[in-house]
């Protein structure tokens, strides 16, 4: 009786510890799963955010420049006489040339000032003499006579395009008012664009009217008849009043449920709006999936430890009166040898999912960007007689951005590498580091006049590759905030303090305000404007990891346009 009671005894004793040396694990579990699902969500968000505000920018862009196109169109001192002496030929033979130059130009045609067509081209002889003072473009432009954008529509011509019609009032050299001049614009070529986004798990693009109705759509056959089952859904009214935002909704065309983001396109009277949506199940399963792998592996290492304290609690029963206190302890010690075991495995698991995490985010990153990039390469080589120089520079634009993402990716990842990376530690001689860095720096730009004074012999222990990139971000930054400065001069030496060195990299360039010192080191803030002093604003950020890493502190002094010190312990 005695001994059943030790055993059961000693095995609920043991059944306690393991459980209070599981505890740290299954909360680092549920921390885990937490941190894992909120970063995927936000990466989510972000994209569909990414995505919709960049379709947005360019279908807003490509909206413009359809109305430039019609003001241009309807400045003509040709069309203005023609116009005048209501010449329906002579019209016609300067609205030709127009649509047979712009392809998304689908007709062009003149009303008066009370909506009756009586010039157009392409010709369509059923048209003439029909009024359409009952449209939406007719409304819009007579309310205040200035260009307006209007709903989408269905032309009934064949094969019955989606068109916006752009209205523009005709007024002669003296401003008085003579007609109407109505630019329809083909609205195919976004949808065509929009299939060739991908982004995400499964994502895509449409466009929706100030109406409610799709304007373009990747999946749904608009040719058939004009579709708003979209209207009704709260985000997308809060769009068209101009809101953006990012949610859930249930897809009223195919019942999946989507998380999107929502970014207005502000037109002349009024907003339409691009979303970017993924299928909410496809977006979250890595999360999912992740919340899997850490749930089951929860419970086999309960079953193994359950297993492990009945075996342990039996053997240690029989033993129990000459080898008590031995094999207590000794068994202890086994334990906490299995959980340190178990702990260091589930970090280095932790870590490489961390990396593979982060490439994986940059690869999906790149994707749309590449894309983006492309595209607007493919239009500047094949169709850049055809552009004029706004369109061109537009596209100039979109690849300059789509670069400098691009960059601040690479950026974020040798952020995330620099925190990981395995130290070795050594001695280093900075200063035969900083003049090799200084010798870079004048290959790269031979123009530049700028003098570096170098301290020699000035050693440290630490990792030669981390201080070599340390130092070369410093250089670069006092090298990029020179470059406005005639007779730029950039040093580095060392100070000899109590408890340790003080290193500094001194330049005379734009410097900085103090007052937003406490700015310098963090990741993405910048005191001066990407026009001015072009960057990621991560440079710094990495300065500061290394440094940490080394067990020092970096810090900056600088004032405006006198120049700027930084000073960093190993």
């Amino acid at each position: 009786m005695v001994n059943i009671k030790s055993y059961f005894s000693q095995t609920l004793k043991w059944c306690l510890m393991v459980g209070m040396a599981l505890l740290p694990i299954v909360l680092l579990g549920i921390f885990a799963i937490y941190f894992a699902s909120k970063s995927v969500r936000s990466f989510v968000a972000d994209s569909n955010s990414t995505v919709a505000f960049i379709s947005a920018e360019l279908v807003g862009r490509e909206i413009e420049s359809s109305i430039s196109l019609g003001k241009a169109v309807a400045g003509l001192p040709g069309l203005v006489d023609a116009v005048n002496t209501h010449d329906e030929d002579g019209v016609r033979s300067r609205l030709m040339p127009v649509v047979r130059a712009y392809p998304r130009v689908d007709r062009i045609f003149i009303t008066d000032l009370a909506g009756t067509l009586w010039s157009d081209y392409p010709p369509a002889p059923e048209s003439l003499g029909r009024n359409f003072r009952d449209r939406d473009w007719y409304r819009g432009v007579t309310n205040g006579w200035e260009p307006y954008v209007s709903e989408v529509y269905q032309r009934n011509a064949n094969p019955k395009p989606l068109v916006v019609a752009i209205a523009i009032p005709l007024r002669n050299e003296n401003g008085a008012l003579l007609g109407i001049l109505v630019l329809q614009h083909r609205l195919d070529s976004l949808t065509a664009w929009f299939k060739q986004i991908q982004f995400g798990a499964n994502g895509y693009v449409f466009l929706i009217d100030h109406t409610g109705t799709i304007a373009a759509h990747p999946q749904i056959d608009l040719q058939a008849n004009l579709r708003e089952e979209y209207s009704d859904l709260p985000m997308i009214r809060k769009g068209l009043l101009g809101t953006a935002g990012s949610g859930t909704y249930r897809d009223p065309v195919n019942g999946v449920k989507m998380i999107a983001a929502v970014v207005p396109v502000i037109l002349t009277h009024h907003c339409w709006i691009a979303v970017a949506c993924q299928p909410e199940a496809l977006a979250y399963e890595p999360a999912y999936l992740l919340r899997l792998r850490i749930g089951g592996a929860a419970i086999l290492l309960a079953l193994v430890a359950v297993a492990v304290v009945l075996i342990l609690g039996w053997i240690s029963q029989k033993n129990l009166r000459l080898t008590r206190q031995f094999a207590k302890q000794n068994e202890e010690l086994k334990r906490l040898s299995a959980d340190l075991e178990v702990q260091a495995a589930q970090l280095g698991i932790s870590n490489r999912d961390l990396e593979a995490f982060s490439y994986s985010v940059s690869h999906d990153l790149r994707a749309p960007l590449r894309s983006m990039d492309g595209f607007s390469q493919a239009l500047l080589d094949d169709y850049g007689n055809k552009l004029d120089e706004q369109a061109k520079d537009f596209l100039e634009r979109i690849r300059t951005s789509c670069h400098r993402m691009s960059q601040l990716i690479d950026d974020l990842l040798n952020l995330s590498h620099v925190s990981r990376a395995v130290m070795q530690s050594e001695s280093v001689d900075l200063s035969a580091l900083v003049k090799s860095l200084a010798d870079q720096l004048r290959l790269e730009q031979p123009e530049r006049m700028v003098e570096f004074v170098i301290a020699p012999d000035v050693h440290a222990l630490g990792d030669s590759r981390l201080l070599s990139i340390a130092l070369e971000n410093l250089l670069r930054n006092a090298w990029k905030f020179t470059s406005r400065t005639p007779r730029a001069v950039i040093e580095f030496g060392v100070l000899q303090r109590e408890e340790r060195p003080l290193y500094f990299i001194r330049d005379n360039g734009a410097g900085f305000d103090m007052m937003y010192a406490d700015k310098l080191f963090k990741p993405f803030q910048r005191l001066h404007t990407s026009s001015a002093f072009p960057g990621t604003g991560i440079g710094l950020a990495i300065v500061q990891r290394i440094v940490r890493r080394h067990g020092g502190t970096v810090s900056a002094e600088g004032q405006p346009e006198k120049g700027a010190t930084f000073f960093f312990t190993l």
